[in-house]
């Protein structure tokens, strides 16, 4: 259990760097903010998180009320356990068929005194705000005295971007977060079943200049070492967000599934002069189909298990959605 304090809310001003986006082999562009550049302020007003199963999970009863998109796919905050809180530094968003997880340490840790906290906070804003989730004051579980970590995950309700963002740590991020031991950093979606792990976005290395991993895998290398105050880590979406999410983007079709086996069922909203085409993870076109006004079904059944990109070509900005063939 993690005390709770009541505190004031301050607002928070994000500045980036130039830093050019790395390309993602599928649903995400990452990028890193040099320590500094985004001044870490600490979560306030916020929502303490009290009690955690053996498993170090907690479920929120009443998730903020905000469209949440990962990987392309909806998740239904409204749903009772749709969102889920780990002591261990990641958060987890699930429906029916598949779920995402956002990480920003995913290492066992521990409260070191009576202020560490695990907590969130929804702003509200436009397109269903911010969701913050903070762990304050925790080291390595068994770590030596000394040791302890702070971060926080921003989810954008409107564009569906992720931030991890570091704040104070222990003195030159050692004490414990040497060698591999440093946190585990990333983003990845699967099914609920496990059976596989259908995209995934994960870094590793040195935390000023970190390699980034888009391999379908569970394998989840650490950073070499706690990554300094005031560095943030971004994570931005590659996929469209859907009409009502984000303002003046209608998409003009949409999936009914994003997870699919033999068929691809499309609504195409505007089908003037377009065209569906369908791109490996490696931007290989894979098929061509004309788009007609209302459902189109798109045989995929010969398509190898993975990732894949739908974009129409209609008149305007192109749109695109990710689909996983399983």
């Amino acid at each position: 259990m993690f005390s709770a304090r009541t505190l004031s809310l301050v607002a928070a001003t994000i500045v980036w760097s130039q830093t050019a986006l790395l390309p993602a082999q599928n649903s995400y562009l990452f990028e890193l903010s040099p320590s500094g550049v985004d001044p870490y302020i600490e979560l306030t007003a916020d929502t303490p998180v009290e009690f955690f199963a053996e498993d170090g999970w907690h479920t929120v009863a009443a998730p903020p009320q905000l469209p949440i998109w990962l990987f392309g796919t909806e998740y239904n905050m409204a749903a009772v356990g749709a969102m889920r809180i780990n002591r261990n530094g990641h958060v987890r968003f699930g429906n029916t068929y598949t779920f995402a997880e956002l990480s920003i340490a995913r290492t066992p840790m521990e409260p070191i005194d009576g202020t560490s906290r695990v907590s969130y906070q929804h702003f509200n804003g436009p397109g269903g705000g911010i969701l913050v989730v903070q762990f304050k004051n925790l080291r390595l579980l068994n770590g030596i005295n000394g040791n302890y970590m702070n971060a926080q995950l921003w989810y954008y309700g409107t564009t569906g971007m992720i931030k991890m963002h570091y704040g104070p740590s222990s003195a030159s991020n050692g004490s414990g977060f040497a060698g591999d031991r440093g946190p585990h950093i990333g983003v990845y979606h699967t099914p609920t079943d496990l059976s596989a792990c259908l995209e995934r976005v994960w870094l590793n290395g040195s935390p000023d200049g970190p390699q980034v991993s888009y391999d379908a895998n569970y394998e989840f290398p650490a950073l070499s070492g706690l990554p300094y105050e005031g560095t943030a880590f971004r994570f931005a979406p590659m996929f469209n967000i859907p009409e009502g999410s984000r303002k003046n983007e209608a998409s003009p079709f949409r999936m009914q599934s994003n997870l699919v086996s033999e068929r691809l069922l499309v609504d195409v909203v505007d089908p003037a002069g377009s065209a569906l085409i369908i791109t490996d993870a490696n931007g290989r076109v894979i098929r061509t189909v004309r788009a007609t006004g209302g459902l189109n079904t798109i045989i995929v059944d010969d398509l190898a298990p993975g990732s894949y990109l739908l974009i129409s070509t209609s008149d305007g900005p192109r749109h695109a959605m990710r689909f996983v063939k399983v």
